[in-house]
Order: C-alpha cells, then sequence, then structure tokens
C-alpha cells in the first residue's frame, strides 16, 4: 500500500430481502463518501456487502480475482459496478483457499462469501502475488 493517509470505511449493505429503496440509500451514502476522498488518498471498504460474486470473471478482471463462490446476484453485480467506479480490487478474491475457507456466512448448510476487503487501485499495476494469506476471523475463533 502507498505510504501517506488511508481511509478505512466499515460499510454493511441491507440484506436479501430490505427494500431496494434501502439498497438504493445505503450505495448513494457509500457514494457519497468515496466522492468526498482525495484522489491521491488510500480507501479500504471493509465489511458485509451482502454481495454474492461468483467466481466469473469476465467484465471484472481488473478487480477480481476469481477466488469466490456462490453464483453471482443482482447484490453482487452493485459491488462489482462500484468497484469499477472507484477503481478498487476485491482483495480477498486474489488468495486461493479451500471452499470452506472462503465462506464467510453459514446458515443451513449453505455457505456464502459477503465480506469482503475493497482496495482502492492508486497504481493500475497493483499485483496481490507478493501476499501470501489473507484470512477473515469471525467471533472467539482463532487461526
Amino acid at each position: 500500500m502507498k505510504e501517506g493517509l488511508v481511509n478505512i470505511v466499515s460499510a454493511y449493505a441491507p440484506q436479501t430481502g430490505c427494500s431496494s429503496e434501502e439498497k438504493a440509500d445505503f450505495w448513494q451514502l457509500l457514494n457519497g463518501m468515496m466522492q468526498s476522498v482525495s484522489a491521491e488518498e488510500q480507501v479500504l471498504v471493509l465489511g458485509d456487502l451482502n454481495g454474492h460474486l461468483g467466481m466469473a470473471r469476465s467484465g471484472y478482471k481488473q478487480v477480481h480475482g476469481g477466488y469466490a463462490i456462490s453464483n453471482r446476484n443482482q447484490e453482487g453485480e452493485d459491488v462489482l459496478a462500484f468497484m469499477l467506479t472507484y477503481d478498487m480490487a476485491l482483495t480477498n478474491t486474489y488468495f486461493k483457499k479451500k471452499n470452506e475457507h472462503l465462506a464467510t456466512y453459514s446458515s443451513s448448510g449453505i455457505k456464502t462469501q459477503i465480506i469482503f476487503c475493497l482496495e482502492k487501485l492508486l497504481c493500475h499495476n497493483t499485483t496481490y502475488s507478493s501476499l501470501t494469506s489473507s484470512s477473515t476471523h469471525h467471533g472467539n475463533q482463532q487461526g
């Protein structure tokens, strides 16, 4: 990451089942926050964006590393559109892991990946190959 000011944003998007108005309000608020940040400043958006991105990278290779689970849904399309708009990379999709380690939410046998780390690309030569691991720990989980 570039040296200097880092803006860290913690985001929690409305869940599936919430109204489209609530979802639009969330993205409008997040867009407003991004527009208030200087182009030279680093931004990390961390949080539960409640979107399923799927493994397909077509049209999103510059922002999606390809290591994800589940099929893409509309909320995942919204996350990807946001990333393209602000030149952000979905950093936790650049690490090959077992599917059970990619899952950030599990309920009734269904596992999904909805918690993401987005990093603003200040340089389009950015690669994540020098990083070897990325982890998400929930609650008391250690490891």
